[in-house]
């Protein structure tokens, strides 16, 4: 949803709120008008412009535990400098895999919504914007809702078909034998 947050200060805040986001638990039906605004009065407070700083100064700390994790950061980095929508085409790092940045960054509980077609005035044509909530990390637990051993348990007992991807994967050997639930 699109929203404009005002604040008693003065400040106001435009963003997208998703209210179905893939893998992360938040799937509030379109016509739960009830639901959508309970939701969104619980975003409105933690995206509130005078929380930024201290957002950002604990998402320092998470980042300090990431040392190997520079060229996602960078995406987060130009993400969070101003809170506003980036084309991924002109406005984002430099790099031919965006999209695994982007999932990385959903994989460590951030929130991001996505523009697949805003027009950018600088490429001169439409092109995907991304703009990142500063909202707590995390939805249910991250991008996966489900744990890698869970997932790998689920493709060896189907020899090796996964059902969440729809294709065949190399089969991978288990630490231990499987039990069966």
């Amino acid at each position: 949803m699109d929203v404009t947050f005002s604040y008693d200060n003065g400040l106001y805040f435009n963003t997208s709120v998703p209210i179905q986001y893939r893998r992360t638990g938040i799937d509030i039906p379109e016509d739960d008008l009830n639901q959508i605004r309970d939701y969104l009065i619980k975003v409105y407070n933690e995206v509130n412009p005078d929380n930024w700083e201290n957002w950002k100064k604990e998402q320092a700390d998470f980042w300090k535990a990431k040392p190997k994790a520079d060229t996602t950061k960078s995406f987060f980095d130009k993400l969070t400098e101003d809170f506003e929508y980036k084309c991924v085409n002109c406005q984002l790092p430099n790099n031919p895999n965006w999209a695994r940045r982007i999932q990385d960054l959903k994989e460590f509980g951030y929130t991001i919504a996505t523009k697949l077609s805003e027009y950018c005035p600088h490429c001169n044509k439409n092109t995907t914007h991304l703009i990142m909530l500063p909202i707590k990390r995390g939805g249910i637990t991250g991008y996966e809702t489900w744990s890698s051993e869970l997932r790998t348990r689920i493709v060896s007992l189907l020899k090796s078909y996964d059902v969440f991807e729809a294709k065949t994967t190399k089969k991978r050997r288990l630490a231990s034998r499987p039990q069966i639930f």
